[in-house]
């Protein structure tokens, strides 16, 4: 997979164009960051017949930070 752009799609998604996307990519994880200082930030999600070459996927935010935090404590 060959990324191209990384953008803000929609309100709460995020958007990654790729060259190639199979059914196999759905669930691969969406890093930030390098090493320890990285964080999964999404996973591959969903995409639009509209919107070719594109996978979107949820924005993880505080909130989602707050809910692991919590869940590890």
């Amino acid at each position: 997979m060959t990324s191209r752009k990384f953008a803000c799609a929609v309100v709460g998604a995020l958007a990654l164009s790729v060259a190639l996307v199979s059914g196999g990519a759905a669930g691969g994880p969406w890093f930030i960051g390098t090493g320890s200082a990285g964080s999964q930030n999404s996973i591959n999600s969903f995409g639009y017949n509209d919107v070719p070459n594109t996978m979107f996927g949820p924005y993880w935010g505080s909130v989602i930070q707050n809910a692991y935090d919590s869940a590890s404590a």
